[in-house]
């Protein structure tokens, strides 16, 4: 992508002020951040970082701002997060060509996924729908390779982060309103009973919610 000259700098500003937004919103404590748990959303159960997840993401929620349609994703983000970290999509997608290439196309899956979870289809058949349908050319479903059978003495890099996934993330907290995953860089303590409403500042009536579902979902 050619880069115009920027003789005053505004627009080298303008592109940096709108990373910030994007990174906000991805992950941090922000009012508008959707706290994204980076194991979920950018890695797979065997500990390898999936770049084609994160251009994808990003593309995904420029959209989402775009068309207005973060409150569609947060009806599903539960089920979501269960298709995504189930699926080993994303790599098929992104093998053909680059992961910045692939980006819009790995948008377009995200968005079918909440397009079906939206039309209540069971998350357990998300995935079969869409490689049944071909819209992402001949996709696979695959069986994940056992790394038990590794014979090497020292431990991977990879393995190493397997084994932190595996045992962190079922002990990670989840969202009071959407019930997707939490990130304790992105935790907001939220009142059950709104102060607006007589809610009180009791322990009672905190709960940890993600920023966004504080401050947008319920108001």
């Amino acid at each position: 992508m050619e880069i115009e000259d920027d003789p005053t700098g505004e627009k080298t500003v303008d592109f940096l002020r709108n990373c910030r937004k994007v990174a906000q919103r991805i992950n941090s404590n922000h009012p508008s951040s959707l706290g994204l748990h980076p194991l979920v959303y950018f890695y797979t159960h065997d500990g390898r970082y999936k770049v084609g997840s994160f251009y994808g993401v990003i593309t995904l929620i420029l959209n989402l701002e775009k068309t207005k349609s973060f409150p569609k994703f947060i009806d599903v983000r539960k089920d979501f997060e269960w298709v995504i970290w189930h699926d080993d999509m994303v790599p098929q997608i992104v093998s053909k060509s680059s992961a910045v290439k692939a980006r819009d196309k790995v948008k377009d899956f995200y968005l079918k996924s909440i397009e079906k979870l939206s039309q209540e289809i069971d998350k357990k058949n998300i995935i079969k729908e869409i490689v049944a349908e071909k819209y992402f050319g001949s996709l696979k479903m695959k069986t994940r390779a056992n790394t038990s059978e590794i014979q090497g003495k020292n431990f991977s890099r990879e393995t190493k982060a397997a084994a932190f996934i595996r045992d962190a993330l079922p002990k990670v907290q989840r969202c009071k309103i959407c019930g997707g995953y939490l990130h304790n860089h992105s935790i907001s303590i939220d009142h059950k009973t709104r102060k607006a409403d007589g809610g009180l500042g009791s322990l009672d009536n905190a709960q940890l919610t993600h920023p966004y579902c504080n401050t947008t979902v319920k108001n």
